[in-house]
């Protein structure tokens, strides 16, 4: 019986270059999905906001219309300090109503410029309330944001329509 012997000479593993190609490749694969990544969260943040400013405005109306007695979105807005939410108020009399509204939050990369209704034409600060009545229309009005270098309004329409657009301030 003839043996052979094999080498045991070849190298086991990768080669310094090789690590550093792969690494390389993965890095600008990184690169290129991170920022497209990270600008999906904040569509879907914005339009998460959206949506749920979008209910607040049916929830106000139908509120009105079910207990016949106004109802009010109100805006609490302090521009630029990140901590500007909206919530429903009903006009009620009675004491069992008598709970702390749920305030909803505005992104924080969201920034309320300014609100513009009927009754308050260019408010950048403090309480802003849109009006529903009990026969189902409402207090009409334009809320400029700022989304980072962009800005994009909301037109609050009679019967708690609303559009968005983006584009340069209304005033």
């Amino acid at each position: 019986m003839i043996r052979t012997e094999t080498s045991t000479n070849t190298p086991a593993g990768f080669t310094l270059l090789e690590l550093i190609v792969v690494i390389m490749i993965l890095t600008i694969g990184m690169g290129l999905l991170v920022p497209q990544f990270t600008s999906g969260i904040f569509a879907n943040e914005k339009k998460v906001f959206l949506r749920r400013l979008h209910a607040a405005l049916q929830e106000a109306r139908n509120t009105a219309l079910l207990t016949s007695r106004p109802a009010y979105l109100t805006f609490n807005i302090h521009t630029g300090s990140g901590n500007e939410y909206f919530f429903i108020v009903q006009d009620n009399n009675d004491d069992i109503s008598a709970k702390l509204p749920k305030k909803i939050y505005v992104p924080d990369y969201i920034d309320v410029v300014n609100i513009i209704t009927t009754q308050q034409p260019h408010a950048t600060s403090g309480e802003i309330t849109f009006i529903f009545l009990p026969n189902g229309l409402n207090s009409s009005g334009i809320i400029n944001c700022k989304d980072g270098d962009s800005y994009f309004h909301i037109t609050i329409k009679p019967f708690a329509r609303m559009e968005i657009a983006s584009g340069k301030l209304l005033l």
